[in-house]
């Protein structure tokens, strides 16, 4: 296997292998019409990003991330911490204390994600159309389901509904398994990067060069934020006190800022070009940027929403998730995997791998998941 060169300063180049056994088999202990919002024209960098908006009475204590901070769930604490490396042949499943591989799943074709399921129980590996449900503790692969122009998966916080956003539509689903239940028809494709207000109400999700306000319950589209023909939002992120939507937009080379009340653009951070992925740190008091060709991490506070650190990142690599302490941040890069020291910024490893497409750490702390996020 033939290792990237150039590594960071100070990190070490491990080869990302097994021991040459055949682990295809069983694996245990894996452990009306809808109104258009239009952006401000004002220059985007020209000034810096606003204060943080007043929380309401009673509100001022909230942190949608809390549970994260605690120890996993009662349903899967009993499984040791797993690394899910989907590289679109196999899931290389990685233990993230000794940076080795400890299986390898083979029985799902093309796998470019691991979820975990809303109660945490089941992973699913998505694939192009199809998603496979697999049970942790022991590798199986269950049956998979057929889901034509699939870019995401998530779940309702109250747990009633899987979200599949696909072409054009968000398909509401059966959370255990995936039987369809209604359609809710959208104006333009999304990117499959979303996630929901503070209360379950909505869903914010990315679509084209738009933000798209969805309400499940209501089962239609309640509001769109047009964010202009240049843009090109991505992930989408709440901040810790429900008032903020952050969206990485890599043609914009930032975040754009929106009111997770009014559905307005409120701001925009600069943060690097190709700025694409987000992530809350463990401590819920900041977000993970991943700036890909300004190879930069950047880092933003949820209460200033203004910048407070930088660091250097290996061309292309994206965010993938954070270790239960938050002393750990991994991406994936060019033929690579990273863990970044959350301290500063210096890279604590580098694995040679094929091309990885997605990272799952599982578990993690949190009540339940929303699909790749816990909360």
């Amino acid at each position: 296997m033939v290792l990237l060169t150039g590594c960071l300063t100070g990190c070490r180049t491990v080869p990302f292998r097994g021991d040459g056994r055949d682990h295809g088999g069983a694996v245990l202990s894996l452990g009306g019409a809808t109104p258009y919002l239009r952006p401000s024209t004002a220059r985007r960098t020209a000034a810096p990003p606003p204060a943080a908006p007043a929380a309401p009475a009673g509100d001022s204590a909230l942190n949608i991330y809390a549970a994260t901070r605690e120890d996993p769930s009662p349903a899967v604490r009993h499984l040791p911490p797993r690394v899910y490396v989907a590289d679109g042949k196999t899931i290389t499943v990685l233990d993230p204390t000794t940076y080795k591989p400890t299986a390898r799943i083979t029985a799902v074709k093309q796998p470019r994600r691991v979820i975990p399921s809303w109660d945490l129980k089941t992973l699913w590996a998505m694939s192009p159309g199809t998603l496979t449900p697999l049970d942790p503790a022991t590798g199986h692969a269950g049956r998979p389901t057929a889901v034509p122009g699939l870019s995401a998966l998530l779940f309702t916080p109250d747990g009633r509904h899987a979200l599949v956003l696909a072409a054009k539509r968000a398909e509401l689903r059966t959370p255990h398994t995936l039987k369809p239940q209604a359609t809710i028809p959208l104006p333009c494709k999304p990117t499959g990067h979303a996630d929901f207000a503070a209360d379950g109400s909505y869903l914010l999700a990315s679509c084209e060069n738009r933000l798209v306000r969805i309400d499940p319950a209501a089962r239609k589209v309640t509001g769109i934020l047009d964010l202009g023909p240049a843009a090109a939002p991505q992930e989408v992120r709440l901040s810790s006190d429900g008032m903020v939507f952050y969206v990485a937009d890599p043609s914009a080379a930032g975040v754009w800022l929106v009111d997770a009340a009014t559905l307005r653009e409120t701001g925009f951070v600069a943060t690097g070009t190709g700025a694409s992925g987000l992530l809350p740190s463990r401590t819920g008091d900041s977000l993970y940027v991943a700036d890909g060709k300004a190879a930069t991490l950047s880092q933003i506070s949820f209460t200033t929403h203004q910048l407070t650190a930088q660091w250097p990142l290996p061309p292309g690599a994206a965010l993938g998730g954070v270790s239960a302490d938050g002393g750990v941040l991994w991406l994936a890069g060019y033929g690579a995997l990273y863990a970044m020291d959350t301290t500063n910024g210096h890279i604590l490893r580098r694995l040679s791998t094929p091309a990885p497409h997605g990272l799952c750490l599982y578990p993690q702390p949190g009540r339940h998941s929303l699909g790749e996020l816990l909360r």
